[in-house]
């Protein structure tokens, strides 16, 4: 192990930018890739019966996470941080305009290959494919690389409506609440972990495309594999589909936006629109249920700050507290507790405050 110091000297010039600043996300990308390998290469020799070479990996693990922290603790504060000072922010979400620049280049472009005797090859199912893949991601508001693995199974199963409990359904009395059973078509994805199911909802504009990409004549004429399971699969032979963030990357630069966008962004936005809504609780769960992560990761992670609510809310709930204040004498002393609790209307006609300790009043 008398080499281990050169080992993580490597690792910090490889991840050195030119101005001495560190490569971030690279340096925590190659902690997670050598944990990995260790892992591998351990268990590897436990199949083989290298003791000798077991014995070498376990010193080499000692050394590795003994110093793990040391070499990778701060690239993985900066990732962190970036995060959250940087792509949360307000300015870094996608611009209205691009948006709707965006949905009408998708929406138009599916359209135009909505012919029923136009022949898709192989170079105009792969556009097709791409403009459905970027669709239903940022639609739906997904990670890159979800509804892009949507299988031929699952499909099928959204467009037989398999999810769908007809008892509640005829529940549903409104108008515009049955209007929706007839514009959408739900599917479930396996998620992050095994007891996680991440529900997708397929437009209506979507449809016939998809119809098309799943059609086995359509499929071997533009060079798919007839093994392939995948709704929006690689072509030229293989069993994989597409890389969805390449996808929603290709369409995005083909929509010219003066901002790019991507489905990581496309979640901040959408987060963020959806916390500004003033919505009930249950309709709250259901969108974080559908963007497939809890409501605090919501708001620590995906959503900007609601920097107008803490202004226009919190503001002016310390405003009206200091004018309340403003009222009484400027030094009070306070020796017990107050029986009562605060109280906010909208005039702040009572205010009230709760402490054990003597209170002084400089306002």
């Amino acid at each position: 192990m008398e080499h281990f110091t050169t080992f993580m000297d490597v690792i910090h010039v490889m991840a050195a930018k030119d101005d001495g600043a560190m490569k971030s996300g690279l340096k925590k990308t190659v902690g997670h890739l050598l944990k990995n390998v260790i892992r591998h290469i351990k268990g590897q020799h436990l199949l083989q019966g290298k003791k000798d070479e077991l014995v070498k990996i376990e010193e080499f693990k000692t050394l590795f996470d003994y110093y793990r922290k040391e070499i990778f603790d701060g690239a993985e504060y900066n990732c962190i941080k970036n995060r959250q000072e940087n792509h949360r922010r307000p300015q870094y979400l996608p611009l209205d305009d691009d948006v709707r620049r965006l949905r009408n280049y998708t929406l138009t472009g599916i359209a135009q290959m909505d012919d029923p005797y136009q022949i898709l090859d192989m170079n105009e199912y792969p556009r097709l494919r791409d403009l459905v893949v970027a669709r239903i991601t940022l639609f739906n508001a997904k990670r890159g690389g979800e509804p892009s693995r949507l299988t031929i199974k699952e499909w099928n199963d959204a467009k037989d409506g398999v999810w769908l409990d007809e008892t509640h359904k005829k529940k549903k009395k409104t108008s515009e609440e049955l209007e929706y059973f007839e514009i959408y078509k739900l599917s479930y994805q396996s998620g992050k972990s095994v007891c996680h199911m991440l529900p997708t909802l397929i437009p209506k504009d979507s449809w016939k495309a998809i119809r098309k990409l799943t059609d086995p004549l359509i499929r071997q004429m533009a060079g798919v594999k007839p093994s392939n399971i995948y709704v929006f699969p690689n072509i030229k032979g293989s069993n994989f589909h597409v890389n969805g963030w390449n996808s929603v990357n290709k369409v995005c630069k083909q929509a010219g936006l003066t901002k790019e966008i991507n489905a990581t962004q496309m979640r901040h936005y959408m987060s963020t629109v959806f916390a500004n809504l003033d919505v009930p609780e249950t309709d709250r769960q259901a969108f974080y249920r559908h963007m497939g992560h809890s409501e605090e990761i919501n708001k620590h992670v995906y959503q900007c700050p609601l920097a107008v609510q803490e202004i226009t809310k919190v503001g002016k709930f310390f405003i009206l507290w200091t004018k309340r204040l403003s009222a009484v004498p400027s030094t009070t002393f306070c020796n017990q507790r107050l029986a009562t609790v605060p109280s906010y209307n909208q005039h702040l006609s009572t205010v009230t405050i709760v402490f054990n300790c003597t209170i002084y009043y400089q306002l």
